[in-house]
């Protein structure tokens, strides 16, 4: 599977592919359960593609709630193939959710 991913050098796969546990079942199959509504919540939902595109987002219904939408182009995993741009991306959330609380 690492191999499809374009943006990986061969240190990131090896050490993705090194690290890896099996997939705990539970975590797909049982219910989330919050405390409020996501409507009510702040959200920020990161679209990945491999490509500069517009289409994914678009897919997207963003009538529900507050729900940010952000746009990368990377693979799975961006932490590995841009690492700067998930930090910075965490940066200017935590701002922007700051500010509105306020």
């Amino acid at each position: 599977m690492l191999d499809y991913e374009r943006d990986l050098t061969a240190t990131d796969r090896n050490r993705l592919a090194e690290s890896f546990t099996p997939h705990p079942g539970y975590t797909v199959i049982d219910p989330a359960r919050l405390t409020k509504d996501t409507a009510g919540q702040p959200t920020t939902s990161v679209v990945l593609s491999q490509e500069e595109s517009q289409t994914s987002s678009q897919a997207i219904d963003h009538s529900q709630g507050r729900w940010r939408y952000k746009h990368f182009v990377s693979g799975h995993w961006p932490m590995l193939s841009r690492p700067n741009a998930v930090v910075d991306l965490i940066a200017e959330e935590v701002e922007h959710y700051s500010q509105e609380e306020r």
